[in-house]
């Protein structure tokens, strides 16, 4: 697998994520929690480790109060093409997450 980006995440921030096939999460820093709708198993994931994810949306979250960093990993074989909708979609979540939480902020 090839690392695709690195991604800082701050102690008490949740992030969604949704993954098609052939991606992984690799715990760079600190550790995190991983769940998915409908799933009653909770994942967690300390540096160094390495999680293979199944399609569809996660939830990910820093379990320590120094927060987390990870990198999400390719298998071998994805196309350009593949890594770029990927990426997309990622930045489409991150910003969403953004715009809910200053929303939520704003009005408490």
């Amino acid at each position: 697998m090839r690392p695709h980006t690195h991604h800082p995440l701050p102690c008490n921030q949740l992030q969604h994520l949704r993954t098609g096939t052939h991606l992984a999460v690799r715990v760079l820093r600190g550790r995190l929690w991983l769940t998915r709708p409908g799933d009653s198993i909770d994942h967690f994931v300390s540096a160094g480790e390495t999680l293979t994810l199944a399609p569809g949306p996660w939830l990910l979250q820093a379990d320590t109060p120094q927060g987390a960093a990870y990198e999400l990993l390719l298998e071998p074989g994805w196309t350009r093409e593949t890594l770029q909708a990927v990426q997309g979609i990622w930045m489409a979540a991150k910003r969403r997450i953004t715009w809910r939480t200053k929303s939520f902020c704003m009005s408490s």
